[in-house]
């Protein structure tokens, strides 16, 4: 199916947002994901479905001084 993410137009085969997590390598820890417009809660990822035309975008969180 076809999504955004981060404004890029992506082919995935994941069916939920954790699944895009790990197809990414993301680290759940340290970042964030707004799914058409809402911030999805981290403890609901395995069982929030991607949809085509899914709008997401993931914000990572970097330390810095």
């Amino acid at each position: 199916m076809n999504i955004s993410l981060n404004g890029k137009s992506v082919d995935t085969t994941a069916g939920t947002l954790a699944e895009l997590v790990e197809a990414y390598h993301l680290s759940p820890e340290t970042i964030v994901i707004e799914q058409n417009g809402n911030l999805a809660k981290k403890t609901a990822w395995a069982t929030t479905p991607l949809n085509a035309g899914d709008q997401i975008e993931v914000v990572a969180f970097v330390g810095g001084g």
